[in-house]
């Protein structure tokens, strides 16, 4: 499975050129982010770190081209998600085990983030949040590390079916949502489109939210 650096990055490039042009065939749909997302974390299992590196360079420059008539709070919101996606990709690259010192990465970069972001696990259990996020919920929420990210995030269903909506997300590696309520506080709204990255157990739930409500996704 492990290809030419040369060979992959040719075909990084020429995926990134395909993704832009169907972008631009489909108006008001950008789904170079996704794709390219997506293509990272498939390479991001059998190249080095190095390379998906290089690769996420090349794609963000895809994916900031592709949002670049997008308005300012979609575009923040969907280049931040790209770049914590391929950041978590390149901590991943070259291995299939989740060992305690790339969780412990994982969670002091989240940590450090300035914006609302949150990680869970394969099983939707909350592993790492940003200070910001944090602090948002520490008043129903403390701590936040441990909860299930249905019972904090999905207020707007009951707890079985956010459960198992939350499931059907893992399984699918698609999440639908993209409107938010704290169950605990249903005045706070967050807005943003959660990313699932990864194969099986190793799969990984990223949200970035705001508290703006973007026109459109």
């Amino acid at each position: 499975m492990k290809k030419s650096p040369y060979l992959i990055l040719i075909f990084t490039l020429v995926f990134g050129f395909v993704s832009l042009s169907f972008d631009n065939f489909v108006n008001n749909l950008s789904v170079t982010p996704l794709f390219s997302l997506s293509w990272l974390m498939i390479h991001a299992f059998y190249q080095p770190k190095r390379i998906i590196l290089v690769l996420h360079m090349i794609l963000l420059v895809c994916v900031v081209i592709s949002l670049r008539d997008q308005e300012t709070s979609m575009f923040y919101l969907r280049t931040m998600s790209f770049i914590l996606g391929g950041a978590l990709a390149a901590l991943f690259a070259g291995s299939r085990e989740k060992s305690r010192e790339l969780l412990d990465t994982t969670v002091r970069i989240i940590e450090r983030l300035p914006a609302l972001v949150v990680a869970t696990d394969a099983n939707g259990t909350i592993m790492a949040a940003s200070e910001e996020l944090l602090n948002l919920v520490k008043d129903s929420y403390e701590p936040l590390i441990g909860h299930h990210f249905s019972d904090v995030f999905m207020g707007q269903y009951s707890p079985g079916n956010a459960i198992r909506i939350c499931h059907d997300w893992m399984q699918q590696s698609v999440a639908s949502d993209n409107e938010f309520v704290l169950r605990h506080e249903k005045e706070i709204r967050l807005y943003g489109k959660p990313v699932i990255s990864g194969i099986g157990n190793n799969k990984l739930l990223t949200a970035v939210f705001t508290l703006d409500q973007p026109q459109a996704f």
